[in-house]
């Protein structure tokens, strides 16, 4: 082999030239009106040499058929693994409100990489198709992300259990010294640092499903508690009285100032027996509410997976009809192309000499 730095100057000179007459003057292949690649022009001379070889006669149309579907099965598997590119590029969970935009801007994105591909009349079917297998795959990401969602909003949920609720779970005097207020004050903080720390799709649902067992939870043990305490006073406060009662000294007393002491107690008694009830109730009526607050959450959530749902159907249909539209342009421009090549086609026939005996197919 000879280095180009051995060549003669002359040599050199006359490649230099041929190199840029090469560049000035060539232009690319086309076919259809559709520029050939490299890997589509191969292709086409790879089928010519295939019939030659066996005896035939290499047909245009029929390698361009084959050309064209190869190209378009490549626009397709690559438009779908951008797509995939896309989805796995976001930061997962990825919240809620973002997921519909993100899967409308790659599927958009991917219908772009496809059309600037894609030709021959494969296009439109592959391209249905590419819709199709990117919501397969969007189902398939949605799942995965609500499923790390629900993983991380647990766990940030009985982290924050544990440290706001327990403690004052494991403590009945405290609880019940606190009463509802406090046990309404604790349940407000674990919400708040729960929504701060929350993630993804899932965090309303996670926080309903919890909210639904540990509320009754904590006011059953609550109730508990406070019952327990209070029947413990009663219960020395009947002692105190059935003992002053039967003793002989309550009977020889004369003293009216111990018969007020021994009927405040039995008073203080009935008083807290009255205390016992409006607790009770008061329980109940928290209970109740409760219950609305997980109704109001599911009907949140219901809403928000109805718009879900409609804004998904928008983002398809209008990728439907966009897809519609390229097809409609697509045709257009080949029953125009078709035109001009037929009146073309007629104008060389007419301007053949007539009476020759040639027999016009």
């Amino acid at each position: 082999k000879v280095a180009l730095d051995d060549l003669r100057p002359e040599f050199l000179t006359g490649l230099a030239d041929l190199k840029e007459l090469i560049a000035a003057t060539m232009r690319p292949k086309v076919m259809n009106d559709r520029p050939l690649s490299g890997s589509m022009y191969s292709a086409l001379v790879e089928s010519y040499v295939d019939a030659i070889n066996s005896d035939g006669v290499p047909t245009i149309s029929t390698a361009w058929e084959s050309v064209s579907a190869g190209e378009c099965e490549g626009a397709h598997k690559s438009a779908l693994a951008f797509y995939q590119t896309c989805l796995d590029g976001a930061a997962m969970p990825v919240p809620e409100h973002d997921v519909a935009d993100l899967h409308a801007s790659s599927l958009m994105s991917a219908f772009s990489k496809f059309d600037s591909r894609a030709v021959g009349d494969s296009t439109k079917g592959l391209r249905e198709k590419l819709g199709v297998d990117c919501h397969t795959m969007y189902d398939a990401w949605c799942e995965k992300n609500t499923a790390l969602s629900t993983s991380i909003c647990t766990e940030l949920l009985e982290s924050i259990d544990r440290e706001v609720l327990m403690p004052l779970e494991e403590d009945p005097a405290k609880l019940v010294d606190g009463g509802t207020t406090q046990l309404e004050l604790h349940w407000t903080e674990l919400v708040r640092r729960y929504k701060l720390g929350a993630k993804g799709p899932s965090i309303d649902r996670v926080l309903s499903d919890y909210a639904s067992l540990r509320w009754k939870q904590l006011t059953m043990k609550f109730e508990a508690a406070v019952t327990s305490a209070k029947e413990a006073e009663l219960a020395d406060l009947e002692k105190k009285a059935t003992a002053a009662m039967a003793s002989k000294r309550y009977a020889e007393a004369e003293s009216e100032a111990q018969k007020k002491t021994v009927e405040a107690q039995v008073d203080e008694l009935n008083a807290l027996r009255v205390e016992r009830a409006k607790l009770q109730a008061e329980s109940k009526a928290q209970q109740t509410r409760m219950s609305q607050f997980e109704e109001d959450m599911k009907a949140k959530q219901k809403q928000r997976s109805d718009a879900q749902s409609e804004l998904e159907e928008a983002h398809e249909h209008e990728s439907l009809m966009q897809g519609q539209l390229e097809g409609k342009d697509k045709e257009m421009e080949a029953l125009k192309k078709a035109n001009i090549e037929m009146e073309a086609r007629i104008k060389m026939l007419e301007s053949q000499p007539k009476g020759c005996g040639c027999v016009v197919a």
